[in-house]
């Protein structure tokens, strides 16, 4: 639902449902609150909040349970974390 108010530029409600992923992923979802961690990185790097963008994007980067769910995560996450340093 976040990715959905994401792109229809409600930020406000997008950042809350990708909180909410955040507080309670399924063991075999935790991918999905490494996404909403990316999401609201780029969230608070629209609202100009680089620091709390850039923590974000730290928290999107910290190890997971698998390799494969590692590696997907890796990738966004390192783009927007350099991007996040550039501003």
């Amino acid at each position: 639902m976040g990715e959905a108010f994401f792109y229809q530029k409600n930020y406000q409600a997008a950042a809350n449902a990708f909180a909410k992923r955040c507080s309670v992923p399924e063991p075999s979802e935790k991918w999905t609150e490494v996404w909403a961690h990316v999401y609201l990185g780029k969230i608070f790097d629209l609202w100009g909040s680089a620091p709390r963008a850039v923590n974000e994007y730290s928290k999107a980067k910290q190890p997971t349970t698998t390799p494969a769910a590692r590696r997907k995560k890796r990738a966004p996450a390192e783009k927007n974390l350099s991007e996040a340093a550039h501003h």
